[in-house]
């Protein structure tokens, strides 16, 4: 059952700003940022405004290349190399979501 209706710009801007602080929280709360993810695939086509619109593929993108690296990177743990880049992954998505947090506000485009 898929609705299909366009929301505003501000209640998108309101439900992208709820999904960046899950992702963010996802560090205290491990599956926060599921909900943030389906938060960003249930809004992304129903926003008019190519920036929120934007927002939420930027989420997308940067939720799954975490999840896949850091698959990659625990079976790396084993030759302990892979707890220097889970820890390298979790700084540069923290970075990621606080940036796109931070354009989101000011009513930027990520252009990443």
């Amino acid at each position: 059952m898929e609705n299909n209706e366009k929301i505003s710009y501000k209640l998108g801007k309101k439900l992208a700003i709820i999904s960046y602080s899950l992702f963010l929280l996802q560090i205290l709360v491990p599956f926060s940022g599921i909900i943030g993810l389906i938060i960003a695939y249930m809004n992304r086509g129903r926003v008019d405004d190519p920036i929120l619109c934007d927002h939420f593929r930027f989420q997308i993108r940067i939720f799954w290349i975490e999840f896949f690296l850091s698959i990659l990177f625990i079976f790396l743990c084993l030759i302990l190399i892979g707890y220097f880049l889970l820890f390298g992954l979790f700084v540069w998505q923290t970075y990621m979501f606080i940036l796109g947090l931070i354009r989101l506000i000011d009513d930027k485009p990520i252009n990443i």
